[in-house]
């Protein structure tokens, strides 16, 4: 036998089914260097990442996902290049750009036990007062008979290693009546008087519909912040406060506050494009609704003239009306709003199965026509209502998860078919939060259904029903204050 000493090395990517016992081969591409074979794997791995991001809300998901999703897997001859470890490896990396690119995506909601019991004791209690000490704020309001206090102190400061931090503290203690402050500017010492007073900015809040406190870093100090405050004015209008830090003229941090109002929709002029497009967007809980009018030019023959005659007609004609193609539910996902380097703001998760996933609100085109004070308002309306749907409760992450799902297994029906007998029985109140039946179905393809005691609504869990009406798949998700009584519920088909 001869050996060619002198052969040289491939390094050819192939591609091997998971599901092929005998583990058969299948060429992707060849190579004759293993940097260009590494660099071509690498970049096709971060594609498929970057298309699997918006299905998931974690990088956790996002790399279990892609393991579970996946067919085949990746090998190159002649070397040890692991497509798992470098899965793991970028896996954080591509997730962070993908948010870098939502709306306020830098910013996340700061996680504190504290502030979501303050947070939650305040919605839907009516103010009594706001007022201020310097830049501090106190909001004094009313719940079970009960004055109670919201503290939102604004901090920043210069530091060698980390630069500016600018943040906020929150307490439920009350404003000081009075306070003398101590600041430092380079060599200078400055003492401050200050006496609480009624907020100058903040005076037409009457209700708390939520409070956000976004962080772009999750380090106790070191860090900058945004504060959302959405309320209702004396009008039942639903508007917003931001909070965040500037610079002024002479370099100073203090803090800002911007008001936009009726946060819950948008609505742009008529624009100057061809078509003469108008946006008119708004959402509640349950459904979002992008609403475009524009000009339609058709042939309509004219009575009047002879019968070949056509004469060009301008009619106005209206896209997004039906409601039900645009559920809030995410079902497991997470809606997120994207601008896109080219322009043009895009929408995952938004709309139902049979409309584009993700839906552009809107093009690069109609977007270039909107002035800066609509471009604005429009960023503004995204990202509240990013924030504000993401945390309706049947979208919000629970504690347990439990998921019995005939699509992938045929044989899960019977498991299917007990669950419901079991819910069916039970001594839990059913409610239905959403249901898709109404598009000519009897049956929904897709519903939400809330189950909780008679006595005490905040006991509940929630089931998720997605079906084609042969298979099934349902989720249920349930917090830890129930998790013994619904596991002792579904103990039968667990």
């Amino acid at each position: 036998m001869i050996f060619n000493l002198f052969k040289k090395k491939t390094f050819n990517i192939n591609c091997i089914y998971l599901k092929d016992k005998t583990k058969h081969k299948h060429l992707v591409k060849e190579f004759d260097k293993v940097f260009d074979a590494k660099n071509f794997l690498r970049y096709t791995i971060e594609e498929k990442l970057k298309e699997l991001c918006p299905q998931t809300k974690t990088y956790i998901d996002l790399e279990d996902l892609y393991f579970k999703s996946r067919k085949y897997f990746y090998k190159i001859e002649n070397d040890d290049f692991s497509e798992d470890d470098y899965v793991k490896q970028i896996v954080p990396r591509v997730y962070k750009q993908f948010l870098e690119r939502t709306i306020d995506g830098e910013f996340k909601k700061f996680k504190s036990e504290k502030e979501t019991i303050i947070f939650e004791n305040i919605k839907n209690c009516e103010i009594l007062e706001v007022n201020k000490l310097g830049e501090e704020i106190g909001i004094v309001y009313l719940k079970d008979n009960t004055k109670k206090f919201l503290n939102i102190e604004p901090v920043y400061h210069i530091s060698s290693m980390y630069g500016i931090a600018t943040f906020f503290k929150i307490d439920s203690k009350p404003l000081d009546a009075r306070v003398m402050k101590t600041t430092y500017n380079e060599d200078t010492i400055f003492e401050e008087d200050f006496i609480q007073t009624t907020h100058d900015i903040l005076t037409d809040i009457k209700q708390i519909v939520n409070i956000f406190h976004l962080s772009s870093n999750h380090d106790s100090y070191y860090r900058d912040d945004i504060i959302e405050i959405i309320y209702k004015n004396n009008k039942n209008t639903t508007n917003s406060y931001r909070l965040s830090f500037i610079k002024d003229e002479d370099s100073e941090i203090k803090l800002d506050i911007k008001r936009y109002e009726n946060i819950f929709s948008f609505k742009t002029r008529v624009l100057d494009d061809k078509d003469k497009t108008e946006l008119n967007y708004s959402y509640d809980k349950k459904f979002f609704s992008p609403t475009i009018e524009y000009n339609y030019f058709e042939e309509v023959y004219d009575e009047s003239k002879d019968l070949e005659n056509l004469s060009p007609q301008i009619t106005r004609r209206r896209i997004g009306d039906y409601y039900l193609d645009y559920p809030c539910t995410t079902f497991g996902k997470k809606i997120y709003f994207t601008k896109e380097d080219t322009g043009g703001i895009l929408a995952y998760n938004i709309s139902y199965s049979h409309l584009l996933n993700p839906l552009s609100l809107p093009s690069k085109e109609i977007y270039n026509y909107l002035n800066e004070e609509e471009k604005d308002k429009l960023q503004h309306f995204l990202a509240i209502a990013q924030l504000y749907l993401n945390d309706v409760y049947v979208n919000r992450v629970f504690d347990n998860i439990f998921t019995i799902d005939s699509f992938i297994n045929p044989k899960e029906n019977e498991r299917i078919e007990k669950l419901e007998k079991i819910l069916k029985n039970c001594d839990w109140i059913e409610r239905w939060y959403y249901s898709n039946a109404e598009q000519g179905h009897p049956y929904p393809t897709k519903a939400v259904v809330i189950y909780h005691k008679e006595h005490d609504k905040s006991k509940n869990f929630i089931l998720f029903n997605e079906n084609d009406w042969i298979s099934f798949k349902y989720t249920v998700q349930y917090n830890n204050n129930v998790k013994d009584e619904v596991e002792e519920l579904l103990k039968d088909v667990r």
